[in-house]
């Protein structure tokens, strides 16, 4: 593993659980309008039901293609911004940015997709335990990483200006930003 400088800040299991709700709560918003663009009659006798069975008490099952939809666009959002940008909208808004933890430069698609599917995966089976796991797994080591970032060879730090520049870089050589 490449030694990582002493500026790199790790990113801590509170802003990250944060930035995943803020990007949930984006990918929802997303599956609700393509749902109800696509889907807007089966979405109205949905929510009829869902009205009905509330009233009498009764708990009604999400439809899978509302849940097929959400996880096909909270997939394609997180790999999207974790390749392109180094992190999603409410990981960059909260200054953080996902890197390989070997060299320090972006993921690729291979890692960015084992990550996701380990994240979700863990939320998905684990439901409110996930939270439990994912910060048992981040304060078991010093980069804290969680278990999916351990699985995909990512790790999480803090978007300083120390990343972006280095005064050491020749005026020939390109300041890739992509890289510790």
């Amino acid at each position: 593993m490449t030694q990582v400088p002493e500026y790199i800040q790790f990113a801590g299991f509170a802003r990250r659980l944060i930035a995943y709700v803020i990007d949930n709560i984006f990918a929802t918003f997303i599956s609700v309008f393509l749902l109800q663009t696509f889907w807007a009659e089966e979405m109205q006798q949905w929510a009829e039901l869902y009205v009905e069975s509330a009233k009498a008490g009764e708990a009604v099952a999400l439809p899978g293609i509302m849940l097929v939809v959400h996880i096909s666009c909270f997939a394609l959002y997180s790999v999207f911004f974790w390749l392109r940008y180094q992190g999603t909208p409410a990981q960059r808004m909260l200054k953080m940015r996902v890197l390989n933890v070997h060299t320090g430069a972006g993921l690729n698609f291979n890692q960015v997709s084992l990550r996701f599917v380990v994240l979700y995966g863990v939320s998905i089976i684990a439901g409110p335990l996930a939270p439990i796991i994912l910060a048992w797994s981040m304060f078991s080591n010093k980069q804290q990483r969680a278990l999916h970032d351990l699985v995909a060879s990512s790790v999480v730090v803090m978007h300083t200006d120390a990343i972006i520049t280095d005064s050491s870089s020749s005026p020939d050589e390109p300041n890739d930003q992509r890289e510790f």
